[in-house]
């Protein structure tokens, strides 16, 4: 009663600020309260002290190896924290990947005339694609520039996006990704001047030949999917996320296509040209044979294709889905080996 009567006093119906208080509609109420709750933790994330307790946590368990599965996860944190905390003119601390600090470059640079030169599907599945190479920089998983992370555009044009030859992951942006067709010809160079791993396109145009219910696909070479790929056991069924996976599949008989020696680069012929008939007869052969290799190794039901020697491939119907299934992977194969050490 003590506490009712006290609010009935406290509430003026003639005060001008309870009435505002009062007119006020919800949906402006939730945006008041949640801007009040993102600028404290804005000045908590950029707080000299919430950096340096941060970082004696992440250093301890590091140091301490309690917990030896979560190093990726430690380092994707200490990686945030470099990005949202770090001091003007610090290096971020460096990890798996190749950023070695400074500015963060933009995932989504389609500005002027280039947005209008591609439909909306196109440009929501470059800004996911690009955000999808700095996930894997992030987590420390870019070994090197010759792997791919590839999309399906269109189900009717067997069109793909996937990342020029000589970008590391966390320089992609929308606007770099290159558009090719199957053999792997290029029609849209995006804003480099740069062509494309043929060898590597041709085992991913392969895949998708084989599965046409696959749109994206992660090619991962970290050294516990490379470790898993060689092992005549393969990934074993001993960890949760190992479970999440379902069906595998393996080819163990991979050769990388040689290309020939040209005076210009493999990715940057033109097949259009009489001077390069020779070669578009090349690859179109290798392809046709790799296909029916792949095609037999990996099944009609796997999201999970591992190389022999050259770690994973991660298959999924969306972005989102091969994200999933890698993500799970890479902790399927790093908790089996550290079993195995035991």
């Amino acid at each position: 009663h003590k506490y009712a009567l006290f609010v009935l006093t406290a509430l003026d119906p003639d005060d001008p600020e309870f009435v505002r208080q009062l007119l006020r509609p919800a949906e402006i109420k939730e945006d008041v309260n949640l801007m009040s709750h993102k600028k404290r933790v804005s000045l908590i994330l950029k707080s000299d002290l919430f950096r340096k307790e941060l970082e004696e946590v992440i250093q301890s368990q590091m140091k301490s190896g309690e917990f030896p599965g979560l190093s990726t996860s430690l380092l994707s944190l200490q990686h945030i924290s470099d990005m949202f905390v770090s001091a003007p003119g610090k290096q971020p601390s460096s990890g798996g990947g190749f950023s070695k600090g400074g500015g963060v470059i933009p995932i989504n640079d389609l500005r002027g005339g280039t947005v209008a030169a591609y439909p909306r599907n196109e440009r929501m599945l470059r800004c996911k694609l690009a955000s999808v190479h700095r996930l894997i920089d992030l987590f420390g998983w870019s070994t090197n520039i010759y792997t791919s992370v590839t999309v399906r555009i269109s189900r009717n044009h067997e069109h793909f996006l996937i990342k020029p030859l000589g970008l590391l992951y966390h320089e992609v942006t929308a606007s770099s990704l290159l558009r090719v067709d199957s053999k792997g010809e290029v029609w849209d160079g995006g804003s480099t001047i740069l062509g494309i791993n043929l060898s590597g396109w041709l085992l991913h145009s392969s895949v998708f030949a084989s599965r046409p219910d696959i749109r994206c696909i992660i090619h991962l070479d970290t050294p516990a999917t490379i470790a898993i790929s060689c092992m005549k056991s393969g990934l074993l069924p001993i960890c949760q996320e190992a479970m999440i996976l379902g069906e595998v599949s393996y080819f163990a008989d991979y050769n990388p296509i040689s290309m020939p020696m040209s005076g210009a680069p493999a990715h940057s012929l033109s097949y259009g040209s009489s001077d390069n008939g020779d070669f578009s007869h090349f690859v179109t052969t290798a392809l046709m044979e790799q296909r029916d290799k792949v095609h037999e190794a990996l099944g009609p039901t796997a999201r999970i294709f591992f190389v022999r020697g050259r770690g994973l491939f991660a298959l999924g119907e969306s972005v989102e889905e091969t994200w999933h299934y890698a993500t799970n992977a890479v902790v399927a194969c790093e908790t089996q080996l550290l079993l195995a050490s035991l």
